[in-house]
């Protein structure tokens, strides 16, 4: 399966760590737990980039986006049934996060394939870099400078 990946530049040699998601937790992990987040597609990668900026400054931060490809063998899956019905707000993280802990808790495969919160039918995979076999299991691409079009940033604050 490939899967992709957008990030600043400036954090693009710690992007195979999962520390952002360590340091903040995510949707699928709670802080503490390192956790990759990757896309199906570069265009829904694009669109997670989109649904966490905020500001102007943010928004033309420089950006690079890797391809990662896994076995499907090393991915574990999570179907949008499984869910509780909300589990799509973000104001209800919970019971995402409790399964994604324990996900990452059991190490059973290298990647949980999830649904995507911003676009029905597709889906995220979540990588877990403590695997014992994350390094050989996922293959990253060199990056590549992206340019994410400014009209999509429109309607944005500047900082204060």
């Amino acid at each position: 399966m490939r899967l992709w990946r957008i990030e600043k530049s400036i954090f693009a040699k710690e992007v195979r760590s999962g520390n952002g998601a360590r340091i903040y937790g995510g949707r699928w992990n709670s802080p503490g737990r390192p956790a990759v987040y990757c896309a199906g597609s570069l265009s829904l990668a694009m669109l997670e980039v989109l649904a966490h900026v905020s500001t102007e400054e943010d928004a033309g931060e420089k950006r690079v986006f890797f391809t990662v490809d896994i076995d499907d063998k090393l991915i574990e899956e999570i179907a949008s049934t499984d869910l509780p019905r909300n589990w799509r707000s973000a104001l209800n993280a919970g019971p995402c996060r409790r399964q994604g802990d324990a996900w990452l808790g059991c190490g059973n495969s290298v990647a949980l394939r999830v649904p995507s919160a911003l676009v029905a039918g597709e889906f995220n995979c979540i990588l877990n870099p403590a695997h014992p076999h994350y390094r050989k299991a996922a293959i990253w691409s060199a990056g590549k400078s992206l340019r994410i079009d400014s009209r999509l940033f429109q309607g944005l604050g500047k900082a204060e």
